[in-house]
């Protein structure tokens, strides 16, 4: 019993040890004066910046996301990216959903 403990604790350890690693960046800073595209859903701002991409699917297999946008001058100190709600808003008929973007 004790060998099979530590081969599965051995084996756990093994698994886990390669599970996702961040990008470590030191002295952060993000410029929102200069414009950002969010014409894409995954957009991504600089580097290490991400965030996780999260969608409704409608009954149709129709994938809606969560509309970001980026304003020049409604930010404290100049620009920001605003996000109005994490509804992600359908075609009308009813295939509005939540996004937990």
């Amino acid at each position: 019993m004790k060998r099979f403990n530590f081969l599965l604790a051995t084996l756990l350890a093994i698994v886990f040890s390669n599970g996702a690693k961040a990008d470590v960046v030191t002295n952060y800073k993000v410029d929102f004066n200069t414009t950002i595209s969010t014409s894409a859903h995954d957009f991504k701002v600089a580097s290490g910046w991400g965030h996780l991409v999260d969608y409704y699917l409608d009954e149709y297999y129709d994938t809606y996301y969560v509309t970001y946008t980026y304003k020049s001058t409604a930010g404290v100190t100049g620009g920001c990216l605003q996000v109005g709600t994490q509804t992600a808003l359908g075609d009308g008929w009813g295939a509005n959903g939540t996004a937990t973007d």
